[in-house]
């Protein structure tokens, strides 16, 4: 699995906030790494679109409020995770979710192993 961000600055609010959630000091786990790709046509799975949140039964705030943690600790399988795996199984390729960390932008799930090495190109590195 790829997790990215539609933005450089999102990339970097997501691991802080990871870091965060774990109470990690970032200094802890660098170097950070933070890399532009660009990703070929692939069939994904827009969770960000309104219509298609409709078509699931699920609504942006459904995706953004569950605590996916405390439902795998508890045992239990993910709002987003259930989805992420029957959009697997469908053949999707990449998924576009919401973030609740700025509202404009979105992250990235891409299953790595069902896109082929020349759909992706990685167009520069920042650590």
């Amino acid at each position: 699995m790829i997790y990215a961000s539609t933005t450089a600055l999102l990339a970097v609010a997501e691991a802080l906030e990871n870091y965060r959630l774990r109470k990690v000091q970032p200094w802890e786990i660098c170097p950070l790494v933070i890399m532009a790709l660009e990703v070929g046509p692939v069939w994904a799975l827009d969770l960000t679109r309104p219509d298609i949140q409709k078509r699931l039964g699920v609504s942006r705030q459904d995706l953004q409020g569950e605590n996916w943690r405390l439902a795998n600790d508890q045992g239990f399988e993910s709002l987003c995770q259930a989805i992420g795996r029957a959009a697997l199984a469908a053949g999707v390729k990449a998924l576009m979710v919401p973030t609740a960390l700025m509202e404009k932008d979105a992250n990235i799930a891409l299953f790595r192993d069902q896109i082929p090495d020349s759909a992706l190109k990685v167009l520069r590195g920042i650590e």
